[in-house]
């Protein structure tokens, strides 16, 4: 098929070529396989590398997963992964459990809500640079503090018998020596 449709418009979509085996030593291209060129870093890859319905416009510009993912942050906080990268060393990791390293997902961008409703932050609203772990118990918490500190105190706070009070204490459900009964 080659890099023109049918009705002469330059497209992103291109067929392989003859179909082989991988174990012949030949590229995906060359089994078969869709390709597209990533309008962001220029690269031939295969079609499974962007979203599903990518091949569906072969008219339009894509950008592969990876790409995608980085201008996605970009358009929504500003900042690039090397940069988050840099915010992170500077902050001593995750700003709220140190860990020095990023999920699978990279840094996160922890802003307030109530200034940038939504995905969106702005430099006002930016707070610090997460762990995707840190980022979810805020959301969890719906960034309310108060919810928190009583996670905490509740982390804290002695083991007792008074989490079953309404059932008998029984040797089942605690140790002798915590009952409070």
């Amino acid at each position: 098929m080659g890099d023109q449709r049918m009705d002469g418009v330059s497209a992103v979509l291109r067929r392989g070529g003859a179909a082989k085996t991988a174990s012949e030593g030949c590229s995906p291209q060359a089994m078969g396989e869709d390709w597209m060129i990533c309008a962001t870093c220029n690269e031939d890859k295969s079609a499974s590398e962007f979203a599903p319905s990518a091949p569906l416009w072969p008219d339009r510009a894509h950008h592969c997963r990876p790409c995608d993912r980085r201008r996605i942050q970009i358009r929504r906080h500003g900042l690039t992964a090397d940069q988050r990268a840099e915010i992170a060393a500077a902050q001593g990791g995750c700003r709220i459990c140190g860990h020095p390293e990023p999920s699978l997902k990279g840094w996160v961008i922890d802003h307030d809500h109530s200034c940038c409703s939504g995905e969106r932050s702005c430099p006002r609203c930016r707070r610090g640079v997460l762990c995707q772990w840190c980022n979810t118990l805020l959301a969890n918490a719906f960034d309310r503090p108060q919810i928190l500190r009583a996670a905490a105190e509740y982390l804290d706070a002695a083991r007792t018998c008074d989490w079953h009070v309404p059932i008998a204490c029984d040797p089942g459900l605690c140790d002798g020596d915590e009952r409070t009964a």
